[in-house]
C-alpha cells in the first residue's frame, strides 16, 4: 500500500529526475557538437556511482572502479 502523503514527493522526483534530465540533454545538443555530448554521456555512469556513494551511502566496490576505469579509458580513446 503506497502512502498518499508520498505522492507529491514521487511527482517531484519524477519531474526532477526525468524532465530536467531530458530537457538538459536536448538543450546541450542544441548548443554543443554531438561528438562532445556523446563523449560526456558516457561519464554519467561514473557520476551516478559517486552520487550514490555520497548521497545514499552505497559502497564503491572493486568492480565499480574497474568499470569506471574502462569507461574513462574508452572515452579517452575516442
Amino acid at each position: 500500500m503506497f502512502p498518499i502523503a508520498l505522492i507529491p514527493a514521487l511527482l517531484g522526483f519524477a519531474f526532477i529526475s526525468r524532465f530536467l534530465n531530458v530537457f538538459s540533454f536536448y538543450e546541450a545538443l542544441d548548443r554543443l557538437p554531438v561528438t562532445s555530448v556523446s563523449l560526456l554521456c558516457n561519464l554519467t555512469s561514473i557520476v551516478s556511482i559517486i552520487f550514490a556513494h555520497f548521497y545514499v551511502g552505497e559502497p564503491i566496490e572493486g568492480f565499480h572502479l574497474v568499470g569506471g576505469g574502462l569507461i574513462l579509458g574508452g572515452t579517452i580513446l575516442l
